[in-house]
């Protein structure tokens, strides 16, 4: 009947979550079902690790926080981290959890649910970049700050993503400058005054056409 009653509260949910998860005493995970990303792998790389022994994006400060919670045996609830992936893309989690004890009152671990907050942070950081461009427009900021901000604000929707503007000079026929906060100075050193045209690669072209 105990194992019974298990299955259906996993499934149950596993219906309000992305995944269910289980760790032991020793705050270790021992099994997570639904859409955990696994990357490929049948048994997923956090099973037997604490979650501070992940790749995890978080200062000590937090992590002191949410340790305190768990040493007492408390439940917790909409706990946010970042973390990187196997595939190198950082995901956002919100994971809630309450402790488990046997007949005789010793704890044995811990089991909760979790969801993707990825796109909500996103979307979020977006709100957030437009807001603080458009501030930065109506107070008169140097036109370079304001493209570097754009271009931050931009690559932060996608992983791996670099961005860079090109600036055309005032004879419609050069690039007068090169902006990208991730590119090497070299490079966009290396770009400016460099001739539009037809087959100037695409930055060139599109200048060219728009010239």
């Amino acid at each position: 009947a105990l194992i019974d009653s298990e299955t259906r509260f996993r499934r149950l949910t596993e219906l309000s979550s992305d995944w269910y998860w289980e760790q032991d005493e020793h705050f270790r995970f021992t099994m997570v079902s639904g859409g955990m990303p696994r990357s490929g792998a049948s048994v997923p790389p956090f099973i037997g690790k604490t979650r501070w022994e992940l790749p995890v994006d978080m200062d000590e400060t937090d992590w002191a926080g949410h340790k305190a919670v768990l040493a007492a045996h408390g439940m917790f609830a909409d706990f946010e981290y970042k973390i990187r992936e196997a595939d190198n893309r950082n995901r956002w989690y919100c994971i809630s959890g309450e402790p488990l004890f046997d007949a005789a009152g010793v704890f044995k671990g811990y089991r909760g649910v979790g969801h993707d907050i990825t796109q909500r942070k996103r979307a979020a950081a977006l709100r957030i970049g437009q807001g603080m461009v458009l501030e930065m427009i109506a107070t008169g900021a140097p036109v370079d700050e304001v493209l570097v901000s754009l271009i931050r604000v931009i690559e932060a929707q996608s992983d791996g993503l670099i961005g860079s503007i090109l600036l055309l000079g005032d004879d419609n026929q050069h690039v007068a400058k090169s902006i990208g906060p991730e590119l090497p100075h070299a490079y966009s050193k290396a770009l400016e005054g460099i001739a539009i045209g037809p087959q100037a690669g695409s930055c060139g072209t599109a200048m060219y056409r728009r010239a």
